[in-house]
């Protein structure tokens, strides 16, 4: 059973479809605008192909039209047309630079083909010019945790829960957030805020059920990760995460399994699955299971020196430190001259 939110587009970053025509500004495009009005209507009805139709009419009657060139980057958007898109909107800001919404949905755009530094400068523009712009700042939020700059998202968050204060995936965003920084206090409350406006948000539950993991309340996350599971919730966090519950309750072969299933899923994004594995194999002192784990973790991109791993006790009495901190120093080394 999928929760509201997941049903009706799941995090922000992948609500698209922004009701756009309120803002767009109508000056008289003569001909062209009886086109115009077509292509919002068909927009209106998701049949695009024939809004884009009607839209390349009203720009080949008036080629400065600039709300045309934005409606029909919506509906090239939709029609996951990226590039085509990210062209009309482009168009569009040559002829409006204070056009906020052409930068809000080129972002889209941007975000949809892996440009992720363009989207966070776009979605920049739109909130300079329109900083209530609530969608602009929780998607750059988003962007913002997936390159690493939890504080930025966390700043970014605050400010659109402000305005936008019964939205559940707000609280799970910047419950990410603080989680990244360290601040498991206020990541609980903050996927319970989420869990209390949406209580099918299994997401939620199983990232409340990694921070019970860390803080060791481990029946507790085990009962979250039992309702994620039960609420349909099959993403990677879930066997990541799960797997390092059961290492910790000292069930080897459920570890392995689940993070094993980790991998099947993303094997691209996949260090902390990896470092988790090196210490499943450390508790059982596997030293060469556990080198070759942790070298695909390093390889991925997994700061094992900011993170918890090196205070876990399943390196306590590890016999192959040594060599561990020989290849810490050389990832490190590496690091500080990349």
């Amino acid at each position: 059973m999928k929760s509201r939110i997941e049903r009706t587009g799941g995090n922000i970053v992948n609500r698209i479809y922004e009701k756009v025509v309120s803002v767009l500004q109508f000056v008289d495009h003569g001909k062209g605008a009886s086109h115009f009005q077509k292509g919002r209507e068909y927009q209106n009805l998701d049949q695009h192909v024939r809004a884009i139709s009607h839209l390349n009419k009203a720009i080949e009657v008036d080629p400065k039209y600039v709300s045309a060139y934005v409606l029909r980057g919506i509906s090239y958007l939709r029609l996951d047309k990226f590039d085509q898109a990210i062209g009309d909107f482009s168009d569009a800001l040559s002829w409006e630079k204070n056009e906020e919404v052409a930068y809000f949905n080129r972002a889209l755009a941007y975000t949809k083909i892996g440009e992720t530094e363009l989207a966070i400068e776009d979605y920049g523009e739109a909130l300079r010019l329109n900083p209530n712009y609530v969608s602009a700042r929780a998607n750059r939020a988003v962007l913002w945790m997936k390159i690493g700059k939890a504080r930025a998202a966390a700043s970014d968050f605050n400010k659109a829960i402000r305005d936008l204060p019964d939205y559940p995936n707000l609280y799970f965003g910047r419950g990410t957030a603080w989680f990244e920084l360290g601040n498991l206090a206020d990541a609980i409350e903050d996927f319970d805020c989420c869990i209390s406006l949406e209580p099918e948000h299994a997401r939620a539950y199983c990232y409340r059920a990694r921070i019970r993991t860390v803080t060791g309340d481990l029946l507790a996350a085990q009962a979250d990760f039992s309702v994620a599971e039960e609420l349909g919730y099959e993403g990677i966090g879930l066997y990541q995460f799960r797997g390092d519950l059961h290492r910790r309750m000292g069930n080897e072969t459920l570890a392995e399994s689940d993070l094993r299933q980790a991998l099947l899923l993303d094997e691209q994004e996949s260090g902390t699955t990896y470092a988790f594995l090196a210490l499943l194999y450390a508790a059982k002192d596997r030293s060469e299971e556990f080198y070759e784990a942790l070298t695909m973790a390093l390889d991925q991109g997994y700061r094992i020196w900011e993170a918890s791993f090196l205070h876990d006790p399943a390196l306590d009495n590890f016999r192959g430190m040594q060599r561990f901190r020989e290849l810490m120093k050389t990832y490190r080394d590496g690091e500080g001259t990349s």
